[in-house]
């Protein structure tokens, strides 16, 4: 069936999953980062965003799909 379809949407597939790849390789690092160079708390409201801001372009992303 994944090879049915369309190139476009292949790539889409490959590339989405590599970037939920990286960013899962990278975040915790940059957790312990942002912890060490600022204080725990601005750490976590930073990191805090960075996921809302995630999850907010992924749903929009979806809706503007459908």
């Amino acid at each position: 069936m994944f090879k049915e379809l369309h190139p476009n949407i292949r790539t889409r597939i490959y590339l989405s999953f590599l970037s939920k790849v990286v960013s899962s390789m990278i975040f915790p690092f940059m957790a312990i980062y942002f912890t060490e160079k600022i204080n725990a708390e601005t750490a976590s409201i930073l990191l805090i965003i960075n996921i809302a801001v995630q999850f907010l372009a992924n749903y929009t992303a979806v809706i503007l799909l459908i």
